[in-house]
Protein backbone atom coordinates (compact mmCIF):
# COMPACT_ATOMS: atom_id res chain seq x y z
CA UNK A 1 0.00 0.00 0.00
CA UNK A 2 1.50 3.54 -1.18
CA UNK A 3 1.56 6.01 1.53
CA UNK A 4 0.25 9.82 0.85
CA UNK A 5 1.04 12.42 2.57
CA UNK A 6 -1.45 15.96 2.15
CA UNK A 7 -0.46 19.55 2.96
CA UNK A 8 -3.47 22.02 3.25
CA UNK A 9 -3.59 25.58 5.51
CA UNK A 10 -7.25 24.36 5.27
CA UNK A 11 -8.05 21.46 7.67
CA UNK A 12 -11.45 20.72 6.68
CA UNK A 13 -9.73 20.34 3.10
CA UNK A 14 -7.55 18.17 4.76
CA UNK A 15 -10.10 15.97 6.31
CA UNK A 16 -11.98 15.89 2.92
CA UNK A 17 -9.62 14.67 0.87
CA UNK A 18 -8.38 11.91 3.81
CA UNK A 19 -11.87 10.46 3.43
CA UNK A 20 -12.42 10.24 0.02
CA UNK A 21 -8.83 8.57 -0.50
CA UNK A 22 -10.08 6.06 2.55
CA UNK A 23 -13.60 5.15 0.55
CA UNK A 24 -12.07 5.38 -2.28
CA UNK A 25 -8.98 3.09 -2.65
CA UNK A 26 -7.42 -0.21 -1.00
CA UNK A 27 -3.91 0.87 -3.05
CA UNK A 28 -2.52 3.52 -0.69
CA UNK A 29 -3.86 5.38 2.70
CA UNK A 30 -3.01 8.94 4.40
CA UNK A 31 -0.22 8.33 6.92
CA UNK A 32 -0.27 12.73 7.65
CA UNK A 33 -1.79 15.96 7.57
CA UNK A 34 0.34 18.87 7.37
CA UNK A 35 -1.19 22.75 7.24
CA UNK A 36 1.97 24.42 5.92
CA UNK A 37 4.98 24.20 3.69
CA UNK A 38 7.55 23.71 6.33
CA UNK A 39 5.87 21.05 7.82
CA UNK A 40 5.79 19.41 4.84
CA UNK A 41 9.01 19.02 4.41
CA UNK A 42 9.86 17.71 7.26
CA UNK A 43 7.07 15.48 7.05
CA UNK A 44 8.14 14.31 4.08
CA UNK A 45 11.92 13.87 5.13
CA UNK A 46 10.89 12.04 8.40
CA UNK A 47 8.40 9.34 6.87
CA UNK A 48 9.57 9.11 3.43
CA UNK A 49 6.15 8.78 1.59
CA UNK A 50 5.32 7.83 -1.94
CA UNK A 51 2.41 10.40 -2.70
CA UNK A 52 2.19 14.02 -1.65
CA UNK A 53 -1.13 16.36 -2.21
CA UNK A 54 -0.04 19.90 -2.18
CA UNK A 55 -1.78 23.17 -1.60
CA UNK A 56 -0.09 25.81 -3.75
CA UNK A 57 -1.37 28.99 -1.67
CA UNK A 58 -0.18 28.51 2.34
CA UNK A 59 0.93 30.32 4.73
CA UNK A 60 4.92 30.99 5.13
CA UNK A 61 6.65 28.67 2.86
CA UNK A 62 4.39 28.23 0.04
CA UNK A 63 3.25 24.74 -1.58
CA UNK A 64 5.31 25.48 -4.73
CA UNK A 65 8.61 26.35 -2.71
CA UNK A 66 7.78 23.52 -0.75
CA UNK A 67 7.66 21.25 -4.00
CA UNK A 68 10.77 22.89 -5.24
CA UNK A 69 12.91 21.79 -2.14
CA UNK A 70 11.14 17.99 -2.47
CA UNK A 71 12.00 17.69 -6.11
CA UNK A 72 15.62 18.36 -5.36
CA UNK A 73 15.95 15.79 -2.74
CA UNK A 74 13.34 13.15 -4.06
CA UNK A 75 13.39 12.45 -7.56
CA UNK A 76 10.62 9.90 -7.32
CA UNK A 77 8.19 11.59 -5.06
CA UNK A 78 4.81 11.61 -7.09
CA UNK A 79 3.12 15.33 -6.75
CA UNK A 80 -0.23 16.54 -7.15
CA UNK A 81 -1.47 19.96 -6.75
CA UNK A 82 -4.48 20.50 -5.17
CA UNK A 83 -5.42 24.40 -5.61
CA UNK A 84 -8.43 26.65 -6.26
CA UNK A 85 -6.16 28.55 -8.67
CA UNK A 86 -6.50 27.94 -11.82
CA UNK A 87 -4.27 30.77 -13.37
CA UNK A 88 -1.61 29.54 -16.42
CA UNK A 89 1.38 30.58 -14.29
CA UNK A 90 0.50 28.57 -10.95
CA UNK A 91 0.61 25.56 -13.72
CA UNK A 92 3.26 26.48 -15.63
CA UNK A 93 5.30 26.45 -12.41
CA UNK A 94 3.63 23.46 -10.65
CA UNK A 95 4.77 21.17 -13.99
CA UNK A 96 8.40 23.18 -14.24
CA UNK A 97 8.65 20.70 -11.04
CA UNK A 98 7.19 17.87 -12.72
CA UNK A 99 3.90 17.21 -11.10
CA UNK A 100 1.95 14.20 -11.82
CA UNK A 101 -1.41 16.39 -12.12
CA UNK A 102 -3.25 19.58 -11.31
CA UNK A 103 -5.86 18.96 -9.28
CA UNK A 104 -8.52 22.03 -9.10
CA UNK A 105 -10.87 22.54 -5.90
CA UNK A 106 -13.66 21.84 -4.79
CA UNK A 107 -12.20 18.08 -6.04
CA UNK A 108 -14.13 15.90 -7.77
CA UNK A 109 -14.09 12.61 -6.80
CA UNK A 110 -13.75 10.90 -10.08
CA UNK A 111 -10.90 12.72 -11.04
CA UNK A 112 -8.45 12.01 -7.68
CA UNK A 113 -9.29 8.44 -7.75
CA UNK A 114 -8.08 8.58 -11.79
CA UNK A 115 -5.42 10.29 -10.83
CA UNK A 116 -4.79 7.99 -8.11
CA UNK A 117 -4.82 4.41 -9.78
CA UNK A 118 -2.54 6.26 -12.66
CA UNK A 119 0.20 7.16 -10.05
CA UNK A 120 -0.42 3.77 -8.05
CA UNK A 121 0.04 2.09 -11.32
CA UNK A 122 3.63 3.48 -12.12
CA UNK A 123 4.89 2.77 -8.87
CA UNK A 124 3.97 -0.59 -9.68
CA UNK A 125 5.27 -0.51 -12.65
CA UNK A 126 8.35 1.27 -10.48
CA UNK A 127 8.74 -0.95 -7.98
CA UNK A 128 8.71 -4.34 -10.33
CA UNK A 129 11.84 -2.64 -12.03
CA UNK A 130 13.41 -1.64 -8.88
CA UNK A 131 13.05 -5.26 -7.34
CA UNK A 132 14.39 -6.80 -10.69
CA UNK A 133 17.64 -4.22 -10.53
CA UNK A 134 18.25 -5.04 -7.30
CA UNK A 135 17.86 -8.76 -7.64
CA UNK A 136 19.80 -8.54 -10.72
CA UNK A 137 22.44 -6.67 -8.91
CA UNK A 138 23.23 -8.54 -6.15
CA UNK A 139 23.70 -11.78 -8.36
CA UNK A 140 26.10 -10.01 -10.90
CA UNK A 141 27.55 -8.59 -7.23
CA UNK A 142 27.64 -12.51 -6.24
CA UNK A 143 29.45 -13.89 -9.62
CA UNK A 144 32.08 -11.23 -9.09
CA UNK A 145 32.74 -12.21 -5.49
CA UNK A 146 32.37 -15.50 -6.59
CA UNK A 147 35.02 -15.39 -9.57
CA UNK A 148 38.00 -13.56 -6.94
CA UNK A 149 37.97 -16.31 -4.65
CA UNK A 150 38.90 -18.56 -7.61
CA UNK A 151 40.52 -15.94 -9.03
CA UNK A 152 39.34 -15.54 -12.28
CA UNK A 153 37.65 -11.82 -12.06
CA UNK A 154 34.87 -12.25 -13.95
CA UNK A 155 34.80 -8.46 -15.57
CA UNK A 156 31.69 -9.35 -17.66
CA UNK A 157 30.00 -9.22 -14.22
CA UNK A 158 31.39 -6.12 -12.91
CA UNK A 159 30.87 -4.01 -16.11
CA UNK A 160 27.13 -5.07 -15.74
CA UNK A 161 27.29 -4.00 -11.85
CA UNK A 162 28.69 -0.89 -12.68
CA UNK A 163 25.49 -0.18 -15.53
CA UNK A 164 22.72 -1.71 -12.50
CA UNK A 165 24.08 0.63 -10.26
CA UNK A 166 24.65 3.66 -13.10
CA UNK A 167 28.06 4.12 -11.59
CA UNK A 168 31.99 3.58 -12.22
CA UNK A 169 34.01 2.52 -9.81
CA UNK A 170 37.88 3.85 -9.95
CA UNK A 171 39.52 1.65 -7.03
CA UNK A 172 38.72 -1.27 -4.62
CA UNK A 173 40.05 -1.97 -0.98
CA UNK A 174 39.13 -5.67 0.58
CA UNK A 175 38.37 -6.58 4.21
CA UNK A 176 38.72 -10.01 5.45
CA UNK A 177 36.34 -10.24 8.62
CA UNK A 178 36.70 -12.75 11.26
CA UNK A 179 35.73 -13.69 14.79
CA UNK A 180 38.04 -15.26 17.89
CA UNK A 181 35.11 -16.35 19.51
CA UNK A 182 31.45 -17.43 19.37
CA UNK A 183 28.43 -16.14 17.30
CA UNK A 184 30.86 -14.63 14.62
CA UNK A 185 28.11 -14.08 12.24
CA UNK A 186 26.64 -12.22 14.86
CA UNK A 187 29.46 -9.90 15.38
CA UNK A 188 30.91 -9.85 12.01
CA UNK A 189 27.11 -8.68 10.46
CA UNK A 190 27.27 -6.13 13.02
CA UNK A 191 30.66 -5.09 11.64
CA UNK A 192 29.43 -4.97 8.04
CA UNK A 193 26.40 -3.14 9.29
CA UNK A 194 28.07 -0.33 10.60
CA UNK A 195 30.16 0.11 7.85
CA UNK A 196 27.35 0.06 5.27
CA UNK A 197 26.17 3.53 7.16
CA UNK A 198 29.60 4.96 7.42
CA UNK A 199 30.30 4.47 3.57
CA UNK A 200 27.15 6.41 2.26
CA UNK A 201 26.59 7.26 -1.60
CA UNK A 202 30.10 7.20 -2.44
CA UNK A 203 31.06 3.40 -2.12
CA UNK A 204 29.97 0.13 -2.79
CA UNK A 205 29.88 -3.18 -0.76
CA UNK A 206 30.31 -6.72 -1.94
CA UNK A 207 30.46 -9.23 0.43
CA UNK A 208 31.19 -12.97 0.38
CA UNK A 209 30.81 -15.40 3.08
CA UNK A 210 33.38 -17.83 3.01
CA UNK A 211 35.51 -20.22 5.51
CA UNK A 212 34.48 -19.19 8.37
CA UNK A 213 34.92 -15.20 7.96
CA UNK A 214 33.51 -12.69 5.37
CA UNK A 215 35.11 -10.83 2.50
CA UNK A 216 34.09 -7.06 2.38
CA UNK A 217 34.72 -5.77 -0.94
CA UNK A 218 34.33 -1.92 -1.13
CA UNK A 219 33.98 -0.44 -4.45
CA UNK A 220 35.37 3.49 -4.33
CA UNK A 221 32.79 5.73 -7.20
CA UNK A 222 35.51 7.65 -9.38
CA UNK A 223 33.60 10.58 -8.31
CA UNK A 224 34.22 10.50 -4.47
CA UNK A 225 36.85 13.04 -3.17
CA UNK A 226 39.73 11.70 -1.28
CA UNK A 227 38.06 8.42 -0.42
CA UNK A 228 41.00 6.38 0.07
CA UNK A 229 43.24 8.98 2.26
CA UNK A 230 40.63 8.61 5.40
CA UNK A 231 39.45 5.04 4.92
CA UNK A 232 41.92 4.00 7.09
CA UNK A 233 41.30 6.34 9.91
CA UNK A 234 37.66 5.24 9.70
CA UNK A 235 38.55 1.62 9.92
CA UNK A 236 40.53 2.16 13.23
CA UNK A 237 37.81 4.47 14.36
CA UNK A 238 35.15 1.77 13.97
CA UNK A 239 37.88 -1.19 15.44
CA UNK A 240 37.97 0.84 18.55
CA UNK A 241 34.42 1.45 19.27
CA UNK A 242 33.06 -2.44 18.77
CA UNK A 243 30.42 -3.15 21.34
CA UNK A 244 30.78 -5.88 23.98
CA UNK A 245 29.43 -8.76 21.72
CA UNK A 246 31.95 -7.91 18.91
CA UNK A 247 34.95 -7.31 20.34
CA UNK A 248 36.53 -10.38 19.67
CA UNK A 249 36.48 -9.50 16.21
CA UNK A 250 39.91 -9.60 13.60
CA UNK A 251 39.50 -7.55 10.42
CA UNK A 252 42.50 -8.40 7.81
CA UNK A 253 42.67 -5.12 5.04
CA UNK A 254 44.21 -5.01 1.86
CA UNK A 255 46.02 -2.73 -0.12
CA UNK A 256 44.18 -0.10 -2.46
CA UNK A 257 43.75 -1.83 -6.20
CA UNK A 258 43.00 0.34 -9.43
CA UNK A 259 41.43 -1.96 -11.29
CA UNK A 260 39.55 -4.87 -11.13
CA UNK A 261 41.55 -7.35 -12.50
CA UNK A 262 43.52 -6.99 -9.50
CA UNK A 263 40.42 -7.18 -6.65
CA UNK A 264 41.68 -11.34 -6.47
CA UNK A 265 45.02 -9.96 -5.27
CA UNK A 266 43.20 -7.83 -2.64
CA UNK A 267 40.88 -10.82 -1.88
CA UNK A 268 44.03 -13.28 -1.13
CA UNK A 269 45.89 -9.88 0.78
CA UNK A 270 43.26 -9.39 3.12
CA UNK A 271 43.13 -12.94 4.42
CA UNK A 272 46.74 -13.50 4.28
CA UNK A 273 47.65 -10.94 6.79
CA UNK A 274 45.40 -12.45 9.54
CA UNK A 275 47.79 -15.59 9.45
CA UNK A 276 49.06 -16.29 12.28
CA UNK A 277 47.41 -14.08 14.17
CA UNK A 278 45.25 -15.32 17.69
CA UNK A 279 44.23 -11.75 19.13
CA UNK A 280 41.45 -9.20 17.98
CA UNK A 281 42.92 -6.63 16.32
CA UNK A 282 42.63 -4.50 12.80
CA UNK A 283 45.80 -5.21 10.38
CA UNK A 284 47.19 -3.95 7.09
CA UNK A 285 48.14 -5.28 4.01
CA UNK A 286 51.89 -3.75 3.34
CA UNK A 287 51.92 -4.44 -0.02
CA UNK A 288 55.90 -4.79 -0.10
CA UNK A 289 57.68 -7.56 -0.75
CA UNK A 290 59.43 -9.06 2.13
CA UNK A 291 63.07 -7.34 3.48
CA UNK A 292 64.35 -11.44 2.90
CA UNK A 293 64.26 -10.68 -1.05
CA UNK A 294 66.65 -8.88 -1.44
CA UNK A 295 69.06 -10.97 0.62
CA UNK A 296 67.98 -13.76 -1.64
CA UNK A 297 68.80 -12.39 -4.50
CA UNK A 298 72.51 -11.82 -3.31
CA UNK A 299 73.07 -15.76 -2.47
CA UNK A 300 71.53 -17.00 -5.77
CA UNK A 301 73.67 -14.30 -7.73
CA UNK A 302 76.61 -16.79 -6.43
CA UNK A 303 74.97 -19.43 -8.09
CA UNK A 304 74.27 -17.57 -11.29
CA UNK A 305 78.06 -16.33 -11.48
CA UNK A 306 79.52 -19.77 -10.72
CA UNK A 307 77.04 -21.01 -13.69
CA UNK A 308 78.82 -18.12 -16.10
CA UNK A 309 82.45 -19.41 -14.64
CA UNK A 310 81.99 -23.03 -14.30
CA UNK A 311 79.11 -24.34 -16.27
CA UNK A 312 75.68 -26.05 -15.29
CA UNK A 313 77.21 -28.75 -12.95
CA UNK A 314 78.87 -26.67 -10.98
CA UNK A 315 76.46 -24.09 -10.61
CA UNK A 316 73.82 -26.93 -9.73
CA UNK A 317 76.24 -28.04 -6.83
CA UNK A 318 76.40 -24.86 -5.52
CA UNK A 319 72.69 -24.02 -5.72
CA UNK A 320 72.22 -27.32 -3.59
CA UNK A 321 74.45 -25.97 -1.32
CA UNK A 322 72.43 -23.09 -0.49
CA UNK A 323 69.75 -24.74 0.06
CA UNK A 324 70.57 -27.08 2.46
CA UNK A 325 72.69 -24.33 4.37
CA UNK A 326 69.15 -23.32 5.97
CA UNK A 327 69.13 -19.70 5.88
CA UNK A 328 66.87 -19.83 8.84
CA UNK A 329 67.60 -15.73 8.89
CA UNK A 330 65.08 -15.64 5.61
CA UNK A 331 61.53 -16.41 5.14
CA UNK A 332 61.39 -19.77 3.77
CA UNK A 333 58.63 -19.06 1.51
CA UNK A 334 60.72 -15.97 0.05
CA UNK A 335 64.28 -18.12 0.10
CA UNK A 336 61.83 -21.04 -2.29
CA UNK A 337 60.54 -18.64 -4.43
CA UNK A 338 63.66 -17.16 -5.13
CA UNK A 339 65.59 -20.30 -5.39
CA UNK A 340 63.03 -21.75 -7.95
CA UNK A 341 63.46 -18.24 -10.37
CA UNK A 342 67.29 -18.90 -10.22
CA UNK A 343 66.74 -22.41 -11.03
CA UNK A 344 64.38 -22.14 -14.01
CA UNK A 345 66.78 -18.95 -14.98
CA UNK A 346 69.62 -21.25 -15.43
CA UNK A 347 67.54 -24.53 -16.91
CA UNK A 348 66.30 -21.91 -20.05
CA UNK A 349 70.10 -20.85 -20.54
CA UNK A 350 71.20 -23.95 -20.46
CA UNK A 351 68.51 -24.96 -22.77
CA UNK A 352 69.71 -22.34 -25.03
CA UNK A 353 73.14 -24.17 -25.37
CA UNK A 354 71.74 -27.71 -26.37
CA UNK A 355 69.41 -29.45 -28.11
CA UNK A 356 67.58 -30.93 -24.90
CA UNK A 357 65.05 -29.56 -22.95
CA UNK A 358 64.13 -29.84 -19.46
CA UNK A 359 60.90 -28.11 -18.34
CA UNK A 360 57.75 -28.35 -16.40
CA UNK A 361 57.50 -32.27 -17.05
CA UNK A 362 60.86 -32.78 -15.88
CA UNK A 363 60.90 -30.33 -12.89
CA UNK A 364 57.42 -30.80 -11.67
CA UNK A 365 57.54 -27.01 -10.29
CA UNK A 366 54.41 -27.39 -8.36
CA UNK A 367 56.27 -29.87 -5.99
CA UNK A 368 58.91 -27.18 -5.57
CA UNK A 369 56.36 -25.03 -4.84
CA UNK A 370 54.40 -26.97 -2.42
CA UNK A 371 57.38 -27.49 -0.58
CA UNK A 372 57.05 -26.98 3.83
CA UNK A 373 60.40 -26.71 4.73
CA UNK A 374 63.79 -26.98 3.26
CA UNK A 375 64.41 -30.32 3.59
CA UNK A 376 61.37 -31.33 1.10
CA UNK A 377 63.14 -28.37 -1.29
CA UNK A 378 66.26 -30.35 -1.47
CA UNK A 379 64.66 -33.50 -2.20
CA UNK A 380 63.48 -32.64 -5.26
CA UNK A 381 67.28 -31.32 -5.93
CA UNK A 382 69.18 -34.52 -5.89
CA UNK A 383 68.73 -35.29 -9.75
CA UNK A 384 69.50 -31.53 -10.90
CA UNK A 385 73.58 -32.45 -11.79
CA UNK A 386 71.74 -34.97 -13.91
CA UNK A 387 69.21 -33.26 -16.00
CA UNK A 388 71.28 -32.49 -18.62
CA UNK A 389 73.57 -35.69 -19.38
CA UNK A 390 75.69 -37.06 -22.15
CA UNK A 391 72.21 -37.35 -24.28
CA UNK A 392 71.18 -33.71 -23.59
CA UNK A 393 74.90 -32.08 -23.82
CA UNK A 394 75.17 -33.68 -27.44
CA UNK A 395 75.47 -31.33 -30.62
CA UNK A 396 72.03 -30.08 -31.06
CA UNK A 397 69.87 -29.98 -34.05
CA UNK A 398 70.22 -26.01 -35.73
CA UNK A 399 66.60 -25.93 -36.79
CA UNK A 400 66.10 -26.34 -32.93
CA UNK A 401 68.24 -24.37 -31.77
CA UNK A 402 66.80 -21.22 -34.04
CA UNK A 403 63.35 -22.10 -32.63
CA UNK A 404 64.14 -21.98 -29.17
CA UNK A 405 66.55 -18.35 -30.05
CA UNK A 406 63.10 -16.97 -31.40
CA UNK A 407 60.26 -18.18 -28.93
CA UNK A 408 62.67 -16.98 -26.14
CA UNK A 409 63.21 -13.81 -27.90
CA UNK A 410 59.47 -13.27 -28.75
CA UNK A 411 57.35 -15.10 -26.03
CA UNK A 412 55.61 -11.69 -24.85
CA UNK A 413 53.90 -11.79 -28.52
CA UNK A 414 50.85 -14.02 -30.08
CA UNK A 415 53.13 -16.14 -31.35
CA UNK A 416 51.96 -19.56 -33.17
CA UNK A 417 54.39 -22.64 -34.24
CA UNK A 418 54.00 -21.09 -38.03
CA UNK A 419 55.69 -18.12 -37.21
CA UNK A 420 58.28 -20.57 -35.49
CA UNK A 421 58.85 -22.45 -38.84
CA UNK A 422 58.42 -19.95 -40.67
CA UNK A 423 61.28 -17.79 -38.96
CA UNK A 424 63.30 -21.02 -39.59
CA UNK A 425 62.96 -21.79 -43.31
CA UNK A 426 60.84 -25.11 -42.92
CA UNK A 427 57.22 -26.47 -42.60
CA UNK A 428 54.87 -25.94 -39.52
CA UNK A 429 54.76 -30.37 -39.68
CA UNK A 430 58.82 -30.58 -39.69
CA UNK A 431 59.20 -28.21 -37.25
CA UNK A 432 56.69 -29.91 -35.01
CA UNK A 433 57.98 -33.58 -35.57
CA UNK A 434 61.37 -32.15 -34.84
CA UNK A 435 61.08 -30.17 -31.46
CA UNK A 436 59.58 -33.31 -30.24
CA UNK A 437 62.14 -35.85 -31.57
CA UNK A 438 64.94 -33.54 -30.50
CA UNK A 439 63.48 -32.41 -27.13
CA UNK A 440 61.23 -34.72 -25.87
CA UNK A 441 58.65 -31.15 -26.03
CA UNK A 442 56.35 -29.93 -28.08
CA UNK A 443 55.80 -26.37 -29.28
CA UNK A 444 52.74 -25.30 -26.90
CA UNK A 445 54.89 -27.22 -23.56
CA UNK A 446 58.00 -25.41 -24.78
CA UNK A 447 56.28 -22.19 -24.70
CA UNK A 448 54.71 -22.65 -21.84
CA UNK A 449 57.58 -23.25 -20.01
CA UNK A 450 59.48 -20.01 -21.04
CA UNK A 451 56.62 -17.64 -20.29
CA UNK A 452 55.91 -19.32 -16.31
CA UNK A 453 59.44 -18.80 -16.04
CA UNK A 454 59.13 -14.97 -17.16
CA UNK A 455 55.92 -14.48 -15.31
CA UNK A 456 57.55 -16.08 -12.14
CA UNK A 457 60.70 -13.46 -12.30
CA UNK A 458 58.40 -10.71 -12.63
CA UNK A 459 55.91 -11.90 -9.85
CA UNK A 460 59.06 -12.15 -7.41
CA UNK A 461 60.44 -8.63 -9.09
CA UNK A 462 56.71 -7.10 -7.56
CA UNK A 463 56.88 -4.36 -9.84
CA UNK A 464 53.61 -5.01 -11.88
CA UNK A 465 50.19 -6.06 -11.37
CA UNK A 466 49.24 -9.59 -11.93
CA UNK A 467 47.20 -8.30 -15.20
CA UNK A 468 50.57 -7.05 -16.37
CA UNK A 469 51.90 -10.30 -15.86
CA UNK A 470 49.85 -11.65 -17.86
CA UNK A 471 50.12 -9.10 -21.28
CA UNK A 472 53.89 -9.20 -20.89
CA UNK A 473 54.20 -13.16 -21.17
CA UNK A 474 51.72 -13.33 -24.38
CA UNK A 475 48.30 -13.70 -22.14
CA UNK A 476 45.78 -11.52 -23.78
CA UNK A 477 43.11 -13.64 -21.36
CA UNK A 478 44.21 -12.79 -17.96
CA UNK A 479 41.66 -15.72 -16.85
CA UNK A 480 43.64 -18.33 -19.15
CA UNK A 481 46.91 -17.13 -17.65
CA UNK A 482 45.55 -17.64 -13.99
CA UNK A 483 44.82 -21.03 -15.18
CA UNK A 484 47.91 -21.98 -17.12
CA UNK A 485 49.72 -20.39 -14.28
CA UNK A 486 47.42 -22.44 -11.47
CA UNK A 487 48.27 -25.96 -13.64
CA UNK A 488 52.26 -25.49 -13.83
CA UNK A 489 52.87 -23.94 -10.48
CA UNK A 490 49.99 -25.88 -8.62
CA UNK A 491 49.65 -22.57 -6.73
CA UNK A 492 47.53 -19.15 -8.08
CA UNK A 493 50.04 -15.98 -9.42
CA UNK A 494 47.61 -14.18 -6.18
CA UNK A 495 49.14 -16.71 -3.52
CA UNK A 496 52.95 -16.28 -5.02
CA UNK A 497 52.69 -12.78 -4.25
CA UNK A 498 51.10 -13.60 -0.59
CA UNK A 499 54.21 -15.90 -0.15
CA UNK A 500 56.59 -13.21 -0.83
CA UNK A 501 54.96 -10.60 1.46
Amino acid sequence: MYRIIIADDEPMECRALEQLIARGTDRCRVIQSVYNGEALVEAVRANRPDIVIVDIQMPGLTGLDAIAILREEYRELKIIVNTAYSEFDYIKQAMKYQVVNYVLKPVKREELYGTLKIICDELDDERRVAEKNLRFGQMEGEHFMDSLLLEEPDIQSFALLQAERQTQYAAGICLYVKSCAGEERKQIQWLIGHLEERLGAEACLLTKYHRNGMYCLILVSAFAEDFTGGFSEMLREMAGHLPDDAEEIQIGVSTWKDAPEEFAQAVLECRAVLQGKREPGLWFCSGQRSAGADETEKIFAVVNNTYEKRGWVEAVAVFLREMQSGRERLSFPVFKIGGIVCLMKLILRENHKNAGWCGDRQMQWAKWVEARNREELCAGASALPELFGEEAAREGNNYVRMAKEYMEKQYMEDVSLDMVADHVGITSFYMSRLLRRETGANFTEMLTDIRMQKALELLWKNECSIREVSERTGYVSLSYFYKVFKKYFGVTAGEILVLLE
